[in-house]
């Protein structure tokens, strides 16, 4: 039982890239845009509309 140890990136390469692989990052690119884009909306409307209240 002397097993080589390995280390996570050794097991990340060995999977390889697949094609759920490159779905998964764009959705999740997606996903990041969006909250990106999110907070930027609030935050810049709140200049146009703080002086109302």
């Amino acid at each position: 039982m002397n097993e080589k140890p390995f280390t996570i990136s050794e097991v990340i390469d060995s999977f390889g890239i697949t094609k759920h692989s490159w779905v998964l990052f764009i959705i999740l690119s997606l996903a990041q845009v969006l909250d990106g884009y999110d907070f930027m909306i609030i935050n810049s409307t709140n200049l146009f509309v703080a002086h109302t209240f």
